[in-house]
């Protein structure tokens, strides 16, 4: 899949009489109707920043049990930080702890920008928001410069990542520099959604490559390890004593004997786990969550232009709903696989 590079935020321009109109329906302390999607959206987007924060840092320690599965049952192989074209071996994960950072410190950016809206939309006057809370950002303002840094295939993305993080930093800070409580919600509304956009439809892309990743690791081992434990069978079967070899290399020796009923054992539980991920991984997309929580911030910011608009709320409640449906079985099946290789 291409870098995305040439996305552009997504709005019309607003006329005189749409902005009057947001202006007159954000006006008295902004109605219990819009706080309360506003508040909605704002969990939302923090509950994916929490799943993927976790998610990332899952990676890292399921690559590196995925590879040492490969050499415990392949004992002519070198442990290797890198591969003969002088990349990472599957030793580290995709990202450097550097990439990671990047793409955490963007989703943590994006749940910030709810929870300001969510604190502006149910403040009681615009002096009950302090100009400190915008001190909030100064840890997001070299953001993009972070993924400016990147090389390699984890900056196949960083163009898109940088601008959109710092669209959103801009058009928060935008929103404390604004006095007047209902145009500074409305601007950041405005604002904010073209440029959360951006980062998700980026983090999609991204997943997207990091899942046909996950899916072909776990697939991988899955079927090395059905070969190596159907080759101690036929073994067994015709009574020889042979090396028994996998799919992962030529000549790859298990042992100079068939396995001993311990380790025929652990091979099946190592078997049985591996299909198990490799299923989760097929069912259980990341880039599948991330088209819910695009969804639910296009559903409010149509709320928002025109939340007495034929079923506006209607459809955002959806979207909220839709979110939750898919991130649910997501979230359940990495927990459920912390601990296993």
């Amino acid at each position: 899949m291409e870098p995305i590079m040439d996305i552009k935020p997504i709005g019309t321009p607003y006329s005189k009489q749409i902005i009057l109109g947001l202006i007159v329906t954000l006006s008295a302390c902004t109605t219990v109707n819009f706080k309360e999607p506003i508040t909605s959206y704002s969990s939302a987007m923090s509950e994916s920043s929490s799943v993927f924060n976790d998610y990332y840092a899952q990676q890292n320690e399921l690559a590196r049990r995925s590879y040492f599965t490969q050499l415990k049952y392949h004992r002519e192989r070198y442990i290797q930080v890198r591969d003969e074209s002088g990349r990472h071996s599957s030793l580290y994960f995709k990202y450097s702890p550097e990439g990671i950072k990047a793409r955490r410190d963007a989703l943590s950016l994006i749940s910030e920008y709810g929870n300001r809206l969510a604190v502006m939309a149910g403040a009681d006057s615009p002096q009950r928001i302090s100009d400190s809370s915008g001190n909030i950002l100064s840890s997001y303002r070299g953001l993009s410069e972070a993924f400016g840094r990147l090389t390699g295939d984890e900056a196949k993305y960083k163009v898109s990542y940088a601008e959109g993080t710092e669209k959103l930093t801009s058009a928060l800070t935008k929103m404390y520099a604004e006095h007047i409580q209902n145009e500074a919600l409305m601007a950041a509304i405005k604002d904010g959604h073209a440029a959360v956009e951006l980062i998700l439809l980026t983090l999609q892309s991204d997943l997207k490559d990091l899942s046909a990743t996950n899916q072909a690791r776990f697939h991988t081992q899955l079927s090395d390890l059905v070969s190596i434990y159907n080759g101690d069978v036929d073994a067994r079967k015709n009574g020889q004593d042979k090396p028994v070899k996998g799919s992962l290399g030529q000549n790859s020796q298990v042992a100079s004997q068939t396995l001993a009923e311990p380790q025929r054992l652990e091979l099946l539980n190592q078997t049985q786990t591996s299909a198990g991920l490799y299923e989760g991984s097929v069912m259980n997309r990341p880039d599948d969550v991330v088209a819910a929580m695009l969804q639910a911030n296009n559903d409010l910011y149509a709320y928002a232009i025109n939340p007495k608009g034929d079923n506006a709320l209607i459809a955002l409640n959806s979207s909220l709903e839709t979110f939750n449906a898919r991130i649910k079985p997501f979230v359940d099946y990495y927990s459920a696989n912390k601990n296993r290789s």
